[in-house]
C-alpha cells in the first residue's frame, strides 16, 4: 500500500504569482508543527534556487520516524544522496529528513523533487536493503534560476594532486559574502548554517553560482595545511584552481576530533554531505560520531558518498546526565555498537552513569575498534554557543551544576549527587577518562575546565586532557579546530583508543606542540606512564604552525603552576622554534607544554586565522609527563595545588 502526496505551484493567473513572489522573496517560514502527513519544507513551494546546493528538509509523521527514504530528481533516483530521519528537540520537535544535493548539473527552469519513504518490514535496528513493504511519497517544484556566475573550482595540493578544502568567499572590503538561497532557513531552522558563506570542494571539484563581480576566494585545509588567497573578476562561467598545500607531516598521529554530530543530533540540522566534507577538509583522519543519546553507524553514508577511504570513524554517544529538560551535563560513550537500544539514564547520579555506561559496554561489545572503552567529560563548566553571544555556565556543565571543587574529594564535595558512588561498581562521578579542556571557541571555558584539570591532575589523576569542535554544523562551527594529535601506535583504531587512554595526546587549534624530558639519554614524551628522575631534568619545547597561525607565547607548567614562559617570536624556515629548559624536580611532578594565546588575553587574533576560524584563538597543548621523584614507582599528590577552578 502506498500514499501519495503531490505539492506544485499553479502559476494559472497573477494573484497566485504574486503569492509566489511572496514566498520565495520574503524571509521564509519554517514549519514547526509536529505533522501527521509528510511536508516538504525545503525546498519550500515554488521556491526559486540560485545556489550551488539544495538543502532539503522534510517534515516526516512521528509514526515514521523509523522509515528509510530515497530521493528523486525529475524521476531518477539520487543514488549517493545519503538521507537522514531523526527526531527533532529544537523549535517544534516532530521528526525531519534531511539531505542535501549539488546543483551543478541541473538546467535551468522547473524541476521536481520526489521524496520516498519505505516502512520497515524487519525489527527498529535490523537492515532492510530491498526497502520492500509499505511506503509513502511526496513531491515538490522547485525553480533552478543559477546565478550568472558560475564557478567551477579545484583544489590542489604541494604537488598538484587534487585534495579536499573549504573556500570562504569575501567581497572587495573583506566582508563575507552571502552566497546560499532566500530559502535556506527552511532546511536550517536553528539559523547557525545561515546565511551562508563557503562552501566545500571534494577531490573531483565542486560549483558554486555566484553574482558578477570581483571576489576575494579563501582556501584553507586544516592546521597543517597553507592557505591560498585569490581575487577574482566573475562574469560567466569560470574554472579556477587554487593550492592548499600540506606545510608538514605528523605521520606518527592521527588527527581527530572525539566529539562529533551529524544531523542523527536533534538538535543539527547539516546534511551528511556537507558533515564529511568538512571532516575531510579540515585533515581530519578520526571522527567519533557521537549523536545524542543514540548511536549510529555512518560507514553507510560515507560509502554513497564515497569517502569511506577518507576518514575513519568510531560510533560512540553523546549521553545526557539527569532528566530531559533537566540535564546537568554531558558525556560522550566511545566506541559503541551500532543500530542498538542505549541504556536510559533517568535521573541517575552522575557515578551511576559512569557505572551502567561501562557495564553496557561490557554487555554489548563493539566487533571494532576492539580496544579501551572510553568515557570523556565534555564541557564541564558550560557552553559558548556563538563567538557573540555569551558563555554559558547553565548549560551542560556538570561542574557547575555540582559546584564541584577539583582540589577536594569526592567525599568532600558540598553536593550529595558528587558525593554518590554506583551501588555496583563503586565508581565516583571521576570515573572518566578524558577531560574536553577545550570546547569550540569559549576562551572562558578553556581557562576555567584549564584549571579543573590541572587540580585534578595534582591529585594523581590520570585523565586525558582533549579538544574538540563538537560541530554541529558546516559554518559555525568548523571541523579541526580544535583537534587531537592521537599517536598511532600500531596504526589500529584499537591503538588509538589505548593511545587517549594512556595520554599520548595532544591538542592545538593553532600551534603544534611538543614537550620532551631527556632522562638517562632517554627521550620521554607525555603518557600516563610513570618515569623516576633525578633532582633535575632538561625539558625540550618545540612549537610549530602554519605562518597563518598567530602564536604570541609558549609555557612550560609544572604542577598547575607555569615555570617557564616566552615570547615566541618568528618561527624558523621548517615553521617551527625550540626551546631548552633546566627544571628542578623536588617532588613527584607532572610537566605539560602549552602555546598560542595569552592566558589574561580575552581579546581573539584578526588576519587570516580569523577568517579561516572565525571565534576561535590558537590554543595548543599536550598532555602531562609524570615524573617520579623518589623513585618509588608511586606518584605522591603534591602539597601545592593548582588555582581552584572558578564557581
Amino acid at each position: 500500500m502506498s500514499k501519495r502526496t503531490v505539492e506544485t505551484p499553479v502559476l494559472a493567473d497573477m494573484g497566485r504569482l504574486f503569492l509566489l513572489w511572496c514566498l520565495v522573496w520574503a524571509r521564509p517560514a519554517v514549519s514547526s508543527e509536529i505533522t501527521e502527513e509528510l511536508y516538504v519544507a525545503s525546498p519550500q513551494a515554488g521556491a526559486v534556487l540560485r545556489a550551488g546546493i539544495v538543502p532539503v528538509l522534510v517534515r516526516v509523521p512521528v509514526a515514521m520516524r523509523f522509515h528509510t527514504a530515497q530521493l528523486f530528481l525529475d524521476g531518477t533516483p539520487l543514488e549517493t544522496v545519503p538521507t537522514v530521519i531523526r527526531r527533532r528537540w529544537w523549535e517544534g520537535k516532530g521528526v525531519d529528513l534531511i539531505a542535501s544535493f549539488p546543483s551543478a548539473d541541473l538546467t535551468p527552469g522547473w524541476h521536481t523533487l520526489g521524496v520516498v519513504l519505505h516502512a520497515p518490514r524487519l525489527g527498529r535496528f535490523e537492515q532492510d536493503e530491498d526497502r520492500g513493504g509499505e511506503w509513502s511519497e511526496v513531491e515538490r517544484r522547485f525553480k533552478f534560476a543559477p546565478r550568472a556566475g558560475r564557478l567551477n573550482v579545484k583544489i590542489v595540493d604541494q604537488h598538484g594532486e587534487p585534495r579536499s578544502a573549504r573556500i570562504d568567499v569575501f567581497d572587495s572590503k573583506g566582508k563575507p559574502v552571502v552566497i546560499g538561497n532566500r530559502q535556506d532557513a527552511n532546511a536550517d531552522p536553528s539559523l547557525r548554517d545561515v546565511p551562508r558563506h563557503g562552501f566545500f570542494v571534494g577531490r573531483t571539484g565542486a560549483v558554486e553560482f555566484l553574482k558578477p563581480g570581483t571576489y576575494t576566494l579563501l582556501a584553507s585545509g586544516g592546521l597543517r595545511d597553507g592557505v591560498e588567497r585569490k581575487t577574482v573578476s566573475i562574469v560567466g562561467a569560470q574554472n579556477l584552481t587554487l593550492t592548499v598545500p600540506r606545510l608538514f607531516e605528523t605521520p606518527e598521529e592521527w588527527s581527530a576530533d572525539l566529539h562529533v554530530h551529524t544531523a542523527y543530533s536533534s538538535d543539527s540540522f547539516i546534511p551528511d554531505a556537507e558533515r564529511f566534507q568538512a571532516l575531510v577538509a579540515a585533515g581530519i583522519d578520526v571522527a567519533v560520531v557521537t549523536e545524542h543519546n543514540r548511536v549510529r553507524d555512518p560507514v553507510p553514508a560515507l560509502e554513497l558518498l564515497k569517502m569511506e577511504d577518507s576518514v575513519k570513524t568510531i560510533p560512540g554517544a553523546e549521553f545526557r546526565i539527569g532528566l530531559f529538560k533537566h540535564s546537568i551535563g554531558h558525556v560522550n560513550a566511545f566506541p559503541m555498537r551500532p543500530n542498538r537500544a542505549v541504556p536510559v539514564l533517568g535521573d541517575a547520579s552522575p557515578a551511576e552513569v559512569m557505572g551502567i555506561l561501562r557495564r553496557d559496554h561490557q554487555a554489548h561489545p563493539p566487533k571494532q575498534p576492539n580496544g579501551p572503552f572510553l568515557i570523556q567529560l565534555n564541557h564541564p563548566r558550560g557552553i559558548q554557543f556563538q563567538p557573540d553571544k555569551s558563555f554559558r555556565e547553565d548549560a551542560h556543565a556538570l561542574f557547575e551544576e555540582l559546584n564541584f571543587d577539583p582540589t577536594l574529594s569526592v567525599e568532600q564535595q558540598s553536593d550529595e549527587r558528587a558525593r554518590a558512588r554506583d551501588p555496583d561498581s563503586g565508581a565516583s562521578m571521576l570515573d572518566f577518562d578524558t577531560i574536553e579542556v577545550l570546547n569550540r571557541f569559549s576562551i572562558q571555558a578553556w581557562l576555567r575546565v584549564r584549571k579543573d584539570w590541572f587540580a585534578l591532575l595534582n591529585r594523581g589523576l590520570h585523565i586525558t586532557g582533549t579538544g574538540n569542535a563538537d560541530s554541529h554544523t558546516a559554518q559555525l562551527e568548523r571541523m579541526g579546530f580544535p583537534m587531537n594529535l592521537v599517536e598511532k601506535g600500531d596504526g589500529s583504531l584499537s591503538d588509538f583508543l589505548r593511545s587517549i587512554l594512556d595520554g599520548r595526546v595532544r591538542v592545538s587549534s593553532g600551534p603544534l606542540v611538543d614537550l620532551i624530558v631527556n632522562v638517562d639519554e632517554q627521550r620521554i614524551t607525555p603518557s600516563h606512564g610513570l618515569v623516576p628522575v633525578a633532582d633535575k631534568v632538561t625539558a625540550t619545547i618545540r612549537v610549530r604552525a602554519a605562518p597563518w597561525v598567530p602564536v604570541p607565547m609558549v609555557r612550560l607548567v609544572q604542577n598547575g603552576q607555569v615555570v617557564f614562559s616566552s615570547k615566541v617570536g618568528e618561527l624558523g624556515p621548517d615553521m617551527s622554534k625550540e626551546w631548552t629548559v633546566e627544571l628542578a624536580v623536588d617532588e613527584d611532578s607532572w610537566l605539560l607544554a602549552e602555546a598560542g594565546w595569552p592566558l589574561k588575553d580575552m581579546s581573539r587574533p584578526t588576519g587570516t586565522y580569523a577568517e579561516v576560524a572565525p571565534g576561535h584563538v590558537p590554543i595548543g597543548f599536550t598532555n602531562p609527563i609524570w615524573l617520579d621523584e623518589n623513585k618509588d614507582g608511586v606518584w605522591t599528590p603534591t602539597e601545592v595545588s593548582a588555582d581552584q577552578a572558578p564557581q
